[in-house]
């Protein structure tokens, strides 16, 4: 199954709040009832550093995830362009990538 694409936009220095619809191939919301979550995004997919996103479940059964990232992280990003993931892992341990994507920063003036 091919992973669904959400290109987000950040800006340096604010609050950042992206809700995310995640569905099957046939377009049905994925319940994510029992699942748990971890999201993170990087310079490339060869960087050694991260940074992670809060992921928020905003409603289960309808597959609906909000990430999120405070003022304060926000300001530890370098204006460009990320790539990141959404990976999803079931109560026996499965894991599946959901979403991924890229962000892009925008640099800010005002911390």
């Amino acid at each position: 199954m091919a992973t669904p694409v959400f290109n987000l936009t950040l800006d340096q220095y604010s609050d950042f709040s992206a809700t995310i619809t995640l569905t099957d191939i046939n377009g049905t919301a994925l319940n994510l009832t029992g699942y748990q979550a971890a999201s993170s995004m990087k310079k490339s997919y060869y960087s050694s550093t991260s940074y992670p996103f809060t992921v928020e479940f905003f409603s289960r059964p309808q597959g609906i995830i909000k990430l999120r990232m405070t003022s304060a992280q926000t300001a530890n990003l370098t204006a460009g362009r990320y790539v990141y993931d959404v990976v999803i892992t079931d109560i026996g341990g499965v894991k599946m990538r959901v979403a991924e994507g890229i962000v892009t920063v925008t640099e800010g003036v005002t911390p």
